[in-house]
């Protein structure tokens, strides 16, 4: 039995690294984190590094109502199936009030994965390089 101690982080797989995207990274507690990247790429790369950039825009559509868009690109430190290119990725999210402070987020995803993923497309055929996600959460914000 492990008895150390767990942080959120630690239990959905980021090692404390949350990002502006929703699929190829973790974006808050309470994402599933589809593909587990982290800073050291450690879970599906072998510590093969991380190398990313991402960028989101908050734009507040009504009084209670915002919008954010986010879009990054993700690359590796270390080549895997002869390629350090791992995939871009665009999504928008709204949120909107319930009761101060919780908030309902609703948004959709996209991703296309490079060949750096080639090695797990051809192993699950269920696996595509196109990857789309639908989510909602309701957040507590303060």
């Amino acid at each position: 039995m492990d008895n150390r101690f767990n942080t959120i982080e630690g239990l959905v797989g980021t090692q404390g690294y949350w990002a502006y995207t929703h699929i190829l990274t973790a974006n808050g507690p309470s994402d599933v984190n589809d593909f587990g990247l982290d800073i050291g790429n450690t879970r599906l790369g072998s510590g093969a590094g991380l190398i990313t950039s991402q960028v989101k825009l908050n734009m507040p559509l009504h009084r209670l109502i915002g919008l954010e868009l986010e879009t990054g690109t993700f690359w590796s430190a270390k080549k895997r199936a002869g390629a350090k290119y791992m995939g871009t990725e665009v999504g928008g999210m709204l949120t909107f009030p319930i009761v101060k402070p919780l908030r309902v987020q609703i948004g959709v995803a996209y991703a296309r994965l490079g060949g750096f993923f080639e090695s797990l497309i051809e192993e699950d055929q269920q696996l595509d390089r196109d990857i789309y996600e639908l989510f909602s959460r309701i957040q507590l914000e303060f």
